[in-house]
């Protein structure tokens, strides 16, 4: 069959296009994966163990990605609300895993926007009426509270532990220290604090660390403001 000079003009832009898409149709993301706990095979030690050997197990055309060619890695596991782990997936082999026995679910990251509201106001918090909603519950008494958000500044008179007594001793968490966080920014309100990075950095690269600090302060004040919001010590100015 014969080609017209006219078509010829066209393939380069067309080769051109094909290798423009192709890897973008194959570049890896983080994805978090569910899975049921108890069809972990019994050759394995731990779940990790599992995790990983299942990772490896995909075919080879699908254990690399075509931009930096490195094996997919946990990011995380996790075995307290769920069951599963976080690793940076091609659409393929997040398509590979969905169809695996023991797989719950394979979902995709997602980024959130960050929101600062009128909820002090809404929740009826804002007030200097002690017949409110905080005398009601007693004030929070003897509730634990776990904030996952942008980090948070200690030194906010929102978290000063005066008049509390001591920590819970069912308390089994930590206070990581860090970058301008040292263990003692945790006290009996403040009574632990971790970080995590990995996941970011997985996605977006090493963190930008003269905006950022690699420890649990807060470089934003957004999740210092919820924290406060949640479980801030009772005060007015």
């Amino acid at each position: 069959m014969s080609i017209s000079p006219a078509t010829l003009s066209h393939l380069p832009l067309l080769s051109l296009l094909l290798l423009l898409l192709l890897p973008t149709s194959s570049l890896s993301k983080t994805f978090l994966v569910r899975v049921h706990h108890d069809s972990k095979p019994s050759i394995f030690p731990t779940h990790k163990h599992w995790y990983e050997s299942t990772l490896t197990s995909l075919s080879p055309t699908t254990t690399t990605t075509t931009t930096d060619q490195t094996p997919s890695r946990i990011i995380h596991t996790y075995d307290t609300i769920f069951h599963g782990f976080s690793a940076k997936l091609s659409p393929l082999q997040a398509k590979n895993l969905e169809s695996l026995s023991g797989i719950v679910a394979v979902i995709p990251e997602q980024i959130r926007k960050l929101e600062t509201t009128r909820s002090p106001e809404f929740l009826g918090l804002k007030t200097t009426d002690s017949a409110g909603l905080l005398k009601e519950s007693d004030f929070g008494s003897d509730f634990v509270i776990g904030v996952i958000d942008t980090g948070i500044w200690p030194e906010r008179q929102s978290f000063n532990d005066r008049d509390l007594g001591p920590v819970p001793g069912k308390w089994k968490g930590e206070c990581v220290s860090g970058e301008d966080f040292p263990t003692t920014s945790c006290n009996r309100k403040l009574i632990g604090a971790r970080y995590f990075s990995a996941g970011y950095e997985a996605t977006n690269g090493k963190m930008n660390e003269t905006t950022e600090y690699r420890s649990p302060r807060d470089s934003d004040g957004h999740g210092t403001h919820t924290a406060s919001i949640a479980a801030g010590s009772f005060w007015f100015v």
